[in-house]
């Protein structure tokens, strides 16, 4: 479930899709993540891999953010819930091309399996 996606407010081109990943099955890992935007129908980006993927919690001792999580090498185990963030860049203003309501974004990725999972998030 993507629960925000967000534009740096010091940049133009970067942009954040932060997510809640749940496994209940056995562990699993994923790769193959990928961002498709679209817009009444039409496909403004399509299949576009993230450029930064970390856990965005603070560590309880340093208070510094987890280091980069790679999800291809790190099983997520039967029951655990994860919250990363993603980071893409887009060659322009993204928040000009994207920030727009009714902006669908589709994330995606392939399970150990071979299995296809997705989440969507509207812009309102």
């Amino acid at each position: 479930m993507i629960s925000n996606v967000t534009f740096d407010p010091n940049g133009p081109s970067e942009m954040y899709v932060a997510f809640t990943l749940a496994n209940s099955g056995e562990p699993t890992t994923l790769e193959g993540w990928n961002l498709t935007i679209k817009r009444n129908k039409a496909v403004l980006w399509k299949g576009q891999p993230p450029r930064v993927t970390f856990q965005p919690t603070a560590n309880q001792f340093t208070g510094l953010l987890d280091p980069p999580l790679d999800l291809s090498k790190t099983p997520i185990q039967k029951g655990e819930r994860l919250r990363p963030r993603f980071t893409w860049t887009y060659q322009g203003n993204a928040k000009e091309m994207f920030g727009h309501p009714g902006t669908r974004f589709r994330l995606s990725a392939v399970d150990i399996r071979g299995r296809n999972i997705g989440a969507d998030y509207v812009l309102k």
